[in-house]
C-alpha cells in the first residue's frame, strides 16, 4: 500500500516537473481563457500542444477568464477574472510566464463587469475595460495595484480595447462609438459609428484602427490622422464579426465572424480582408463560434478562438489552410501569444 502511494507521488511530481519544463523550453506560447471553465490554456505555439491549464479559482469558486494579453517582455500573462457568483470581487490575474502560474490576483472591485485588457510598451501598465461603471481601468504592473480610473461615461458598455503609445481605443457596446483615450492627460475622443461595436485592431505602421461592428455585420475603418471613416460590409454569408487583428505588415485585417448572439445561428468563418482595396479576398472555415484571434511572432500563422468547438484553430498565414486543431477548454475566449524571455 505504501509502495503504490509513493508511486503516485512520484507520477504527480513527475507531471508538475515535466510541465514546468514545458512552459519554460517553449519557444512561443499562447494563452486562451476558457470562460466557462475558468481556465486558461497555454499552448506551445511550434508543436500545437496544451502545455498547461492554470486554473483561476479562488477560495473555492470558479472566476470566468473573458480575455487574456501578455506583458511586450513576455514575463507575464494576465486575464479579467469574473465570479460565478453575483457581487463578488473581480480580478486581473497576473500569471509569471516562466511557470505558468498565478502570481499576483490584482482587485478591481464589485460589479465591475471586467472585459478586456492591453498593456503598454513598457510592460509597466495594464488597462481594463469595466463595462458597468463605464471606466478605463488603470493598474500599474510594478506597484501592482489600481493607479487610476477614467470615466469613459454611463451606459458606454466599454468592451474590446487596443493601445499604441499613450493611446487606448475602445470599442463601445452601448452607445455605439469608437474611443480615443489619452491616458496621460484622460481626454477622450469620441467617434459614433451606429453599430454595437466589439473589438477595435490597431495598425501600427499606418494611421488606422478598424472597429468590428456585429449588429450590422460590418468593419469601420477610422483615420487617426483625419478621423475620417469608411465601411466595409462583410459578405452575405456573414452572421456577425467579434474580435479582429492586424496582419503583421498591415496590409491585411483578420476577423472572426462568430455568430450566435441575437439569436444568429454560429459562423465558423475568418474573413481576411485587404485594408487598402476594402475588399474581403479570402474566407476561411474553422471551428463553430470564430471568437478570438492573434498571430504568432512571425505573422506567419494565425490561432483562433472557437467557443462552440471548444477548440483553437491554427491557419497558414500565407495558404490560409488551417494546419491543427486543438481542443482547450470550455468556451475559448480572448487569445494572446507570447515570446518566451526564459528560452
Amino acid at each position: 500500500m505504501k509502495k503504490t502511494k509513493y508511486f503516485y507521488i512520484l507520477i504527480v511530481m513527475w507531471l508538475l516537473v515535466s510541465c514546468n519544463k514545458e512552459s519554460k523550453n517553449a519557444r512561443e506560447k499562447i494563452y486562451v481563457a476558457n470562460e466557462l471553465e475558468g481556465t486558461i490554456s497555454v499552448l506551445n505555439a511550434d508543436t500545437y500542444k496544451e502545455i498547461k491549464k492554470i486554473d483561476l479559482s479562488y477560495k473555492g469558486e470558479m472566476y470566468k477568464a473573458h480575455n487574456v494579453d501578455v506583458t511586450p517582455d513576455g514575463k507575464y500573462a494576465m486575464a479579467t477574472a469574473v465570479p460565478h457568483s453575483i457581487n463578488g470581487e473581480e480580478f486581473l490575474m497576473l500569471m509569471n510566464s516562466k511557470n505558468d502560474k498565478v502570481k499576483k490576483r490584482i482587485r478591481l472591485g464589485k460589479d465591475q463587469h471586467l472585459s478586456h485588457v492591453v498593456i503598454d510598451a513598457n510592460s509597466s501598465m495594464a488597462y481594463v475595460t469595466a463595462y458597468d461603471p463605464g471606466q478605463l481601468i488603470v493598474v500599474s504592473l510594478i506597484a501592482e495595484n489600481v493607479s487610476k480610473r477614467i470615466d469613459l461615461g454611463k451606459q458606454t458598455g466599454p468592451h474590446g480595447l487596443r493601445i499604441l503609445g499613450k493611446k487606448v481605443y475602445i470599442a463601445c457596446l452601448e452607445s455605439k462609438e469608437l474611443l480615443e483615450v489619452d491616458v496621460l492627460t484622460n481626454q477622450i475622443k469620441r467617434t459614433y459609428l451606429d453599430g454595437v461595436a466589439v473589438q477595435t485592431a490597431v495598425f501600427d505602421k499606418i494611421p488606422l484602427v478598424c472597429v468590428s461592428l456585429y449588429d450590422k455585420k460590418q468593419i469601420v475603418k477610422y483615420n487617426t490622422q483625419t478621423g475620417d471613416t469608411n465601411v466595409i460590409s462583410l459578405p452575405l454569408d456573414s452572421q456577425g464579426p467579434i474580435q479582429i487583428y492586424p496582419s503583421k505588415d498591415n496590409t491585411l485585417l483578420y476577423v472572426c465572424d462568430q455568430g450566435i448572439l441575437d439569436n444568429r445561428p454560429y459562423s465558423n468563418k475568418v474573413y481576411v480582408i485587404d485594408v487598402n482595396s476594402n475588399q474581403v479576398i479570402k474566407t476561411i472555415e474553422v471551428g463553430k463560434g470564430a471568437h478570438g484571434v492573434t498571430t504568432n511572432d512571425a505573422g506567419s500563422k494565425l490561432f483562433i478562438t472557437n467557443i462552440f468547438d471548444n477548440t483553437v484553430s491554427v491557419i497558414d498565414a500565407s495558404s490560409y489552410e488551417v494546419l491543427q486543431t486543438i481542443t482547450v477548454g470550455v468556451s475559448p475566449n480572448g487569445i494572446a501569444h507570447l515570446i518566451n524571455p526564459y528560452k
